[in-house]
């Protein structure tokens, strides 16, 4: 679900590549937390927002949070750099 609003999220992929992203504007928040472990120090802050309004709401809630917006298939090309062939 979206962060913000709870909007259901679906991401479909296949053989690696992106089939689809629902909603249409869906953007992700990648954060750039510094830590010894990413799964513990990044992924739990690295959510999808239905819009990008949404994440810039969020965003104004903690706005020394460090990181970035994405579209979907930028999240993909992250995600892919980080965890290869597990995406597929």
């Amino acid at each position: 679900t979206s962060f913000l609003c709870h909007t259901p999220v679906t991401v479909d992929m296949t053989e690696g590549l992106l089939d689809q992203a629902s909603p249409s504007t869906l953007v992700v928040w990648l954060s750039e937390q510094d830590g010894c472990c990413i799964a513990e120090v990044r992924c739990p802050l690295m959510n999808f927002f239905c819009t990008e309004a949404h994440l810039q709401a969020w965003l104004a809630t903690s706005p020394h949070e460090p990181g970035r917006s994405l579209t979907v298939l930028e999240a993909l090309d992250v995600g892919k750099a980080a965890f290869g062939a597990l995406l597929a």
